[in-house]
């Protein structure tokens, strides 16, 4: 179960163009976010504002974690399907601001 909710998550953030760290363990995943033009904190601010979807910022774990954010897949199946498909459309309109 466990699994299949992680693979899902991936697969996901991987299908909005991200580069997503598989998880050892866990219920998050890493995402680096610095190549769509925000910092984490930005990046988690923004999506929070304007999708209502929260995410940790990867700098709120250490340095190392700056230019990411930290995604959690361990809610009800339908939340994450909604949070993921609230976000995809927030990382499409910073892919493409005009569209």
């Amino acid at each position: 179960r466990v699994q299949s909710k992680r693979q899902y998550a991936l697969d996901r953030l991987r299908a909005m163009g991200l580069e997503p760290e598989t998880p050892g363990g866990g219920y998050f995943v890493w995402v680096p976010v610095s190549g769509l033009g925000l910092d984490g904190r930005a990046f988690a601010d923004r999506l929070l504002r304007e999708e209502r979807v929260m995410v940790g910022a990867g700098l709120a774990f250490g340095p190392s974690g700056a230019g990411h954010v930290r995604v959690s897949f361990a809610g009800d199946d339908g939340r994450l399907r909604e949070g993921l498909s609230r976000m995809a459309a927030f990382v499409e309109r910073l892919k493409n601001p005009t569209a």
